[in-house]
């Protein structure tokens, strides 16, 4: 083609695009509507398949790990992984990790920091049927079995043991369940959990399970050392709940307690070493039905004494004990039934409620309260008070910051626990001395049925029956019913 060929060719197509701009521009006013229409359309049309399919959740996956798996397979059940701390590396919200029957040997600290929600937590247990056991015995010195920083996690139906440190451990953790475990044989707490800024717990469950001869390191127990753990140890600020746990034998105390707002409810402690219940700088705790006695295991005595029932101090930290309730618990043989000492940095009780517990036995006696400035405000109240072989009943100062009334006690003087409303005649349990908690419940003609004050913070007595049954609030830990 020749040069003006080629240039009449370019003209002829720069006019004809000309022609074509001229029209669309003409048009453009009503394309624009018509554009605006379509974007319209199109928006609706987005959002109601939204809505009617929705989009997929994220993929809820089922891991497993047995003693014959690699942590090379990828975790199904014909090819499971090795090892539980592998499982946690991989698990994402929504997953289980099964853990099939056998015993695991960890070399290492099974870390769980992966964070669930409240809709899809992350769980681990054992295989149902099944148990796995989380043996510690090849862990390094000072290292726990299992140890939980994050959230919505579920730990469920393992026997854990000869950690060199803790067999449970949440440090830092929140909304975390702790269910149907056996943790026994650990160099020190069986189950522990804290931090050092307690405010970073919160909302933790330790449930149903069953944690005996922890604390080892103190199997040759210094009477005066103070250097043990617990069975159970649950510090945090809120919704921290100990609930129906079996806690006994412990070369420490049984379960204690640090921070704000735990319940410790339902548990059966005994035979552990200093103190079955613990409330140490507590504040908004309640102590509830809970049933404590000795056998008279002199392994577990500290000065040849068995433990004291529910013990409180302000022992290491400077918040107070306060607001604290210590309702419908049975407390046979220990060496006090309630003791507070002044001892570490004291401060005294302030707003606490010991109400409609019965004690039975102290073998020093039933109540001991230490002289405290800080004492405030704390009220002893529908409580039995039953002692046997002439041992003394209480020990305490008058204070007009210990307010008694409406206790029933036998067996003793009451001294300065005297007060109006009390009743000091045999309170005629239906079988008393044994270790079963039904066997404190009032017999059909005892005279303590109606005889309590009307307390608003106790609803219920030991086996969950509301308060009152018949007219008035009966004195002790059960409500009389008919058929006792």
């Amino acid at each position: 083609m020749s040069k003006t060929k080629q240039i009449l060719s370019k003209a002829s197509a720069l006019l004809s695009a000309g022609s074509l701009l001229y029209k669309k521009m003409k048009l453009r006013r009503n394309w624009q509507k018509i554009v605006l229409v379509l974007g319209m359309l199109v928006f609706t049309t987005v959002i109601a398949l939204n809505l009617r399919y929705p989009k997929a959740a994220m993929a809820i996956t089922t891991y497993y790990v047995a003693t014959n798996g690699s942590d090379r397979n990828p975790g199904t059940r014909t090819r499971p992984f090795a090892t539980i701390a592998y499982a946690a590396s991989k698990v994402q919200p929504g997953d289980t990790v099964y853990v099939r029957g056998g015993r695991y040997y960890p070399t290492k600290l099974i870390w769980i920091g992966n964070r669930g929600t409240a809709s899809n937590p992350i769980t681990f247990q054992s295989y149902p049927g099944e148990r796995a056991i989380i043996d510690g015995r090849n862990l390094p010195p000072n290292t726990d079995a299992i140890n939980i920083g994050g959230e919505y996690i579920n730990i469920n139906n393992f026997e854990v043991l000869k950690s060199t440190k803790f067999g449970i451990a949440v440090w830092g953790g929140k909304h975390i369940k702790i269910l149907n475990n056996t943790v026994h044989d650990t160099a020190i707490t069986g189950i522990f959990v804290s931090h050092n800024d307690l405010n970073q717990v919160t909302d933790i469950l330790i449930q149903g399970n069953t944690v005996f001869h922890t604390n080892l390191n103190n199997s040759s127990p210094n009477d005066r050392g103070g250097r043990w753990g617990q069975g159970i140890t649950a510090s945090g600020v809120g919704n921290i709940r100990v609930i129906r746990n079996k806690v006994y034998e412990n070369y420490g105390e049984g379960i204690g307690l640090w921070g704000s707002g735990v319940l410790i409810s339902n548990n059966t402690v005994y035979d552990n070493y200093s103190v079955e219940i613990y409330l140490d700088n507590a504040r908004n705790a309640t102590v509830q039905r809970n049933l404590i006695y000795t056998n008279n295991n002199r392994q577990y005595y500290r000065f040849g004494q068995p433990a004291t029932g529910i013990q409180l101090a302000n022992e290491v930290s400077q918040n107070q004990l306060q607001n604290n309730k210590i309702i419908n618990n049975i407390v046979i043989g220990a060496s006090w039934g309630f003791y507070y000492g002044n001892y570490g940095r004291s401060g005294g009780m302030r707003n606490t409620l010991i109400a409609n517990n019965t004690f039975y036995k102290g073998t020093f006696g039933l109540i001991r309260i230490d002289p405290d400035s800080g004492h405030s405000n704390n009220v002893f109240a529908n409580n039995i008070f039953y002692q046997v072989n002439r041992v003394k009943m209480t020990q305490f100062s008058a204070s007009p910051a210990l307010k008694f009334h409406h206790n029933a006690w036998y067996g003793g003087s009451a001294g300065l626990g005297a007060g109006s409303g009390d009743v000091r005649t045999n309170p005629l349990l239906v079988n008393p001395g044994t270790k079963i908690a039904r066997d404190y419940r009032l017999k059909a003609g005892s005279p303590l049925r109606d005889k309590g004050s009307t307390l608003t913070q106790v609803t219920n007595d030991y086996a969950g029956s509301t308060r009152p049954l018949e007219r008035r609030h009966d004195i002790g830990a059960y409500e009389y019913f008919p058929g006792t």
